[in-house]
């Protein structure tokens, strides 16, 4: 358990801030054609974070002590697995007692936008890096897969009824879909959440490859560190 958050609105905030900020300038150099598409990009990393701010104000706030309440009562003790259920489920380690914070109407609505914004937004984004012109039918596809596997993953929540964020064991915000996927055990070592994702960083790293062989490993080194940086730290 985790005695204070590790994450807060104030450091989505300085996150996004930063981000907007790189993409203006960006949009505005105008460079050549890779400037506005960096530009893209960064709005729709900055467009992740501010939900993820949002969230920690208006629906999980920050949880401190065991025992403390956040400002407006909206977060309170963590619980381990099992202790209070959803729908007749058992609620993910971590979830509040009583899950006033898992069950919020903010959460549902932001939990939503945000898991849109990681599956749709940015991954269209990085494959927007790759010039229609160079392979127009292939980028096509790739676009159209990643609405499948948007759905697909959507039928991991429907089929888990898990549909809102919750904060886990180290303070971290946890995506409905990463606790549906999680949830789907695959191999006593692999669950659904690792299979997705790894899925998911080789279809953009398949999907950049027209790229020059210097601009696709830096992108791909770049991502695969920050993503698995992110998912072992959750």
């Amino acid at each position: 358990r985790a005695s204070v958050m590790c994450w807060r609105w104030e450091v989505s905030l300085v996150s996004a801030s930063l981000e907007l900020v790189c993409g203006l300038r960006l949009w505005r150099r105008g460079h050549d054609d890779y400037d506005k598409r960096f530009a893209l990009f960064m709005w729709s990393i900055a467009t992740m974070e501010s939900l993820q701010g949002l969230l920690w104000v208006f629906a999980l706030g920050t949880a401190g002590s065991a025992g403390e309440m956040a400002p407006g009562g909206r977060t309170a003790l963590l619980h381990e697995e099992g202790s209070h259920t959803l729908r007749g489920r058992p609620l993910p380690t971590g979830v509040e007692s009583s899950a006033p914070a898992f069950a919020h109407p903010a959460n549902l609505v932001l939990s939503f936008a945000l898991v849109l914004s990681a599956w749709i937004q940015i991954p269209m984004a990085i494959i927007n890096f790759v010039p229609a012109e160079k392979a127009p039918t292939r980028k096509r596809r790739f676009q159209i897969y990643l609405v499948l596997q948007y759905l697909a993953m959507l039928c991991a929540q429907l089929a888990t009824g898990i549909w809102t964020t919750y904060a886990g064991p180290n303070g971290h915000q946890v995506w409905p879909c990463a606790a549906a996927l999680g949830s789907l055990t695959i191999t006593p070592a692999v669950n659904g959440c690792v299979l997705g994702c790894f899925i998911y960083v080789l279809v953009l790293m398949w999907a950049l490859l027209p790229l020059p062989s210097l601009e696709f490993w830096a992108f791909n080194t770049i991502g695969a560190l920050g993503f698995g940086t992110t998912y072992f730290t959750l």
